[in-house]
């Protein structure tokens, strides 16, 4: 119809007119679209977005990061936030518990500690005063806390934080470290992202095929960036403990853990707890004290430091450790056993029973020890370990030291073995059953400087001095030479003076 009303009139003029119509329409058009978009806009299901102080929001994807684990989106999202900041310090706040986030487990699960996590804790401080919404807030506080292995104080800011895939995975971290004889069910390491895979590693190795986990942590060392080298330093511990548990020749995955990343506190653990099973209590106390420096509450190195000062007989070392203990956390059976019998405060167990395999294994390895009869044997004593302690230095050692005191108590000379010399304690056993002469445990000074433990030197002395009391003041000198702490170490002043 326009053709024919218009071709009278000229092709030019026709294609002018046409031009003018397509401009209008577009431009019409083009105002409907905008309108419609609009409408679309406003009447969307509404996002729950973070609004800080000043009423902006902002949309977050550092939490399904931070869960599937991808690195370098982590970086990237944490470089973006970071730019923002700084372009707009009215924006700090409003991104402060996001980064903070993001810098946490970066700092935990990839990069390490080194200088830069001071800005971690800036963030943090920041974030507290922003105003940001409570549940973000509470989420922080119990990441931050979980970093420290104060546990149980993690979980109870989680239940202010609200619901979310976050929560739920720092709530699956918290479970693999806090409940150790509950079994997380079928879980597929293939599909795991690297830092729950170290995790499961390092905490529950015992509920996996050995030789699959073995395959895949070397295939994740083979692949791993050096610049990750908090997670690199977490895999080859977990492959020194697996190589531990299966008898493996060493390949040296511990000494480059420490080359890697000398400040990771997985790192310090396993070097305090190879070194105690070697009778190297001054570099294991030294190890646990530096874990404890880098995870201030962490249950495992307060173990062993406890461990380490019983063995050395420095109650106040054992009583610093123990300041450490996660504030919500009662203290477990073995430890009060430990620091008991520093003490020489009366039996952990007396006057009621323990409940835990730890304990009762703890209370009666003292007793063992002393030359007493056992009390738990029907409960602890079993030809093999409970799974978590197969992967342990130390607490393979302290097994098999129970298990060889428990055989001589029982009579068995077949325990008579070479462990006499590697354990002192056995030698101290098999010495009351002989009869002690000087010097069959601690021969010339400096022979068994390796083995630095005064708790055997007293006890030993005490064997010796009604019968040979010149021997006796040689030992307790260089039980006192060791700078022992606590009752013991006063009563051996007075026993060395009454001697001379």
């Amino acid at each position: 119809v326009e053709l024919e009303t218009w071709e009278d009139d000229g092709v030019e003029d026709y294609i002018r007119h046409r031009r003018n119509r397509h401009f209008r329409n577009r431009t019409v058009l083009g105002l409907l679209l905008v309108m419609v978009v609009g409408g679309l806009w406003w009447q969307r299901e509404p996002v729950v977005l973070p609004v800080d102080a000043h009423g902006n929001s902002f949309e977050s994807s550092a939490n399904t990061l931070i869960v599937t684990g991808d690195v370098t989106q982590m970086q990237e999202e944490s470089e973006r936030l970071a730019q923002m900041m700084r372009e707009d310090e009215s924006l700090s706040a409003s991104f402060a518990v996001e980064r903070a986030l993001l810098e946490s487990f970066l700092y935990s699960d990839w990069k390490g500690s080194d200088d830069g996590e001071g800005g971690l804790q800036e963030l943090a401080a920041l974030a507290r005063v922003s105003g940001s919404k409570s549940t973000d807030l509470a989420m922080l506080e119990a990441t931050l806390l979980w970093r420290q292995a104060e546990l149980g104080r993690a979980v109870e800011s989680l239940q202010q934080a609200g619901a979310g895939e976050l929560q739920e995975y720092l709530r699956l971290r918290i479970a693999l470290e806090r409940n150790a004889q509950q079994s997380m069910g079928s879980v597929s390491l293939a599909d795991m992202s690297p830092p729950l895979l170290v995790a499961f590693a390092l905490h529950r190795p015992h509920e996996f095929n050995m030789a699959e986990l073995s395959t895949l942590l070397d295939e994740y060392i083979e692949s791993v960036d050096v610049a990750h080298k908090r997670l690199l330093s977490n895999l080859l511990v977990a492959r020194a403990r697996l190589a531990f548990r299966r008898s493996e020749v060493d390949q040296g995955w511990l000494e480059q853990a420490v080359s890697v990343d000398s400040t990771n506190p997985e790192v310090q653990l396993l070097k305090g707890e190879s070194a105690w099973a070697e009778g190297r209590m001054v570099e294991a106390a030294s190890h646990f004290e530096q874990c404890l420096q880098y995870r201030q509450s962490d249950v495992r190195c307060i173990r062993g430091a406890v461990a380490t000062a019983y063995e050395m007989d420095r109650l106040d070392e054992a009583q610093w450790a123990l300041s450490r203990w996660p504030d919500s956390t009662a203290i477990d059976e073995d430890i009060e056993c430990w620091v008991a019998d520093l003490g020489q405060q009366p039996d952990c167990d007396s006057g009621h029973r323990l409940v835990t395999l730890e304990g009762m294994f703890i209370a009666d390895l003292i007793r063992l020890q002393m030359g007493k009869e056992s009390k738990y044997e029907t409960e602890w004593h079993a030809p093999k370990l409970d799974g978590k302690s197969e992967f342990s230095p130390m607490h393979k050692a302290l097994w098999k030291r129970g298990k060889t005191l428990y055989a001589l108590n029982q009579g068995d000379l077949a325990s008579k073995t070479e462990w006499a010399t590697e354990d002192l304690w056995v030698g101290l056993a098999q010495a009351r059953r002989e009869g002690a002469v000087p010097g069959q445990l601690f021969g010339q000074p400096g022979e068994l400087a390796r083995q630095k433990n005064a708790r055997v030197m007293f006890e030993y002395a005490e064997l010796i001095r009604p019968s040979f009391p010149q021997g006796a003041i040689e030992v307790l000198e260089r039980y006192l030479d060791l700078l022992p702490t606590g009752p013991r170490a006063d009563q051996a002043k007075k026993i060395d003076d009454s001697i001379r």
